[in-house]
């Protein structure tokens, strides 16, 4: 159990530490690709919460019952469905 808690903590900070580089980003991305201050910052934000979360509640299911197996394998198949349909999507939703 200490190892899970070490893994989910380090998982978190360098999720944090990648939100907080992402700002840095920018000044390119602004002059550049002519995108919002915040683009990235927001996405990788947002993404990094829903990251957190579902790790943190899939570490709470008990992997012996069915109904986890069943969870753990839907968010397996829709993630698996939103990389094979990710580029076919407009650039706007896919960058």
């Amino acid at each position: 159990m200490v190892a899970d808690k070490r893994l989910f903590y380090l998982s978190c900070i360098l999720i944090t530490i990648g939100i907080v580089f992402s700002y840095s980003l920018t000044a390119f991305t602004v002059l550049f690709l002519d995108y919002s201050e915040f683009h990235f910052f927001i996405r990788q934000l947002f993404f990094g919460i829903s990251g957190i979360l579902i790790m943190f509640f899939i570490s709470r299911l008990d992997p012996d019952k069915a109904l986890s197996k069943k969870i753990i394998l839907a968010i397996l198949i829709i993630s698996f469905i939103f990389i094979i349909i990710l580029p076919f999507l407009p650039s706007a939703l896919a960058t």
